[in-house]
């Protein structure tokens, strides 16, 4: 038997019943046990939960990301659609022989001749690209002549900037389709109206069989209807927060080609993508998801999640911004798992501290041990004890480790083990069980002893 209290009982102890000693070695049975485990059960409980109610968020996630890998799609097939129709002057031969005569006439208003097959042709097509609005072809060798359209609604001045905006970049590009966004001129001086931002593809158109320039394209797309196609679904003016997902096409410039309104076309993309890189998304990577924290449309800065997705024909991307949902969420949420497991600590703390879980602690130390007297022999053997032993015995009858009455008399273990062990010759016991109902017996169970 060692001095960390082992409850070996032996029935050498004078005046004991073996069979009374056995049971009141064993650690008290309290109600008050089972409650940290019941606290610890209920944080792994409660965060299990909280964990599971992440998953749906990560599917909403991968929902979004699918969602905008479709938009992706549809948008390419626009944008496809759009260049197609641009390059049927080229394999058409009808319609390239059309505008290579066009370009020959002297004619520089009366093109009718010309504009209504041409128109026919466009609107015909249009059936399969909704989203288109206008289509003009210039005459590169005359800036007087007027130019063949779809519509007859098109104003001299709404040519004119296009022309204007168009004609140096598609030149470049000789015979490449080019993108960019065209601001028209305003509609009234006064009230400062203006036109939304159209989408232009311009691309010039050459005579197949010698190869020479003949004319300007250029097809201008419905602003709204490409962003209902792109977008999906609007932003809610009178919310603080997105109504649904903020969606916009950005082109490999850094532009807002479309989106969730006609009004952002040409606008940086950092301007509605938080966290746009100056440089743009990585090439090699076709999809990602990142978190960013931004204000955005003059709204309050908050954290978003950007989804992006490129349409790698043409190095675009199509971008989704999301609220981040986990700041809708409580704090308690995420905080209860933890305040469980520090009550559960707490209440362990206590009920240790207060002796209830003490394995040292007596079932039998009532107060029928401290009614029987000591005996003469006894008395005397207590009164040979000398201070420092008292206040070990002492100690021990309250429940104290080893380890805690070194620590409160300033002692080192093993000499309290040391001390024990003399006590228990002195006394006449095995152990700190009959050295612990001595003490009782003799009153000194109490702090104040």
């Amino acid at each position: 038997m060692d001095a960390h209290g082992g409850s070996t009982i032996d029935s050498a102890v004078p005046g004991t019943d073996p069979a009374r000693l056995s049971l009141t070695a064993q650690p008290p049975r309290t109600p008050f046990r089972w409650i940290p485990a019941v606290l610890y059960a209920a944080a792994v409980v409660l965060l299990l939960f909280n964990i599971t109610g992440i998953f749906p968020r990560s599917q909403t996630t991968d929902y979004a990301s699918r969602i905008n890998a479709d938009r992706a799609r549809y948008a390419e097939g626009i944008i496809s659609a759009v260049e197609s129709l641009s390059y049927q002057f080229f394999v058409n031969h009808d319609l390239n022989a059309l505008l290579f005569d066009y370009s020959l006439s002297s004619e520089t208003y009366d093109v009718s001749r010309w504009n209504m097959p041409f128109s026919s042709f466009i609107e015909g097509m249009a059936t399969t690209v909704p989203e288109l609005e206008e289509a003009i072809f210039y005459d590169l060798r005359s800036d007087q002549k007027r130019p063949l359209t779809m519509t007859d609604s098109i104003t001299k001045t709404i040519w004119n900037t296009v022309r204007q905006a168009v004609d140096i970049p598609a030149q470049e590009a000789d015979g490449r389709p080019i993108w960019m966004p065209v601001s028209l001129p305003k509609a009234n001086a006064e009230t400062a109206t203006s036109h939304p931002p159209l989408l232009a593809c311009a691309r010039i158109v050459k005579f197949v069989p010698s190869g020479a320039r003949i004319g300007l394209l250029v097809l201008l797309l419905n602003p709204e209807r490409l962003s209902r196609a792109v977008a999906g679904s609007y932003w809610e003016d009178r919310s603080s927060l997105p109504k649904s997902d903020l969606t916009v096409l950005i082109d490999d410039h850094g532009l807002i080609v479309s989106g969730i309104g006609a009004g952002l076309i040409g606008l940086p993309a950092s301007a509605l993508v938080p966290g746009f890189p100056k440089e743009g998304f990585d090439p090699e990577r076709e999809q990602g998801r990142y978190y960013s924290t931004q204000s955005i449309l003059g709204r309050p800065s908050r954290k978003y999640l950007v989804l992006y997705q490129l349409l790698p024909e043409h190095r675009w991307w199509l971008c989704t911004v999301l609220p981040h949902a986990w700041e809708n969420s409580s704090v308690f949420e995420y905080l209860s798992p933890l305040l469980l497991l520090l009550a559960g600590l707490a209440v362990q703390w206590s009920v240790r501290k207060r002796g209830l879980l003490s394995e040292s602690r007596i079932e039998g130390s009532d107060s029928g041990i401290q009614q029987k007297p000591l005996t003469e022999a006894e008395l005397q053997v207590l009164h040979d004890l000398t201070p420092r032993e008292r206040a070990i015995l002492s100690l021990l009858a309250l429940g104290k480790s080893n380890k805690e009455i070194a620590f409160e008399l300033g002692l080192r273990e093993q000499t309290v083990k040391n001390y024990l062990y003399a006590l228990y010759r002195k006394l006449g016991v095995q152990d700190r069980v009959g050295a612990t109902r001595f003490a009782i017996r003799a009153g000194m169970a109490s702090p104040a002893s």
